[in-house]
């Protein structure tokens, strides 16, 4: 069940709430480095690290990622709130990702917002 957590308005801070909704067991064994490069109004340069069960986030791109998200605050936003489909939105190119199998994995290590 995911966390209610309206507040996360922008990119920005939906990526620095990662943490909050990041399941370790789901991510097991795992360990990578992913930034996101989110253009625009309530974006930024952001890098996650998953290591050992735990899940941080730091301000700029940091370290060799095994994937970059690129796209604009607004679009990653509307995807994380479920008003953009992601594959829709790769397709079209309002989101750019350097290893797209590696982001499939990725995305279920964390709950979905809730509104």
């Amino acid at each position: 069940m995911g966390k209610k957590t309206e507040v996360l308005s922008t990119g920005a801070e939906v990526v620095r709430g990662l943490p909050d909704r990041f399941q370790p067991q789901a991510a097991a064994g795992y360990s990578g480095i992913i930034q996101y490069d989110l253009s625009g109004e309530g974006g930024g340069q952001f890098t996650v690290t998953i290591d050992k069960g735990s899940c941080k986030v730091e301000s700029g791109l940091l370290g060799q990622p095994s994937i970059l998200f690129q796209s604009s605050a607004e679009t990653f936003s509307d995807i994380e709130w479920g008003r953009t489909r992601p594959e829709l939105a790769f397709l079209t190119g309002k989101i750019k990702v350097s290893n797209p199998q590696e982001m499939l994995r990725y995305v279920k290590f964390f709950s979905k917002l809730q509104r």
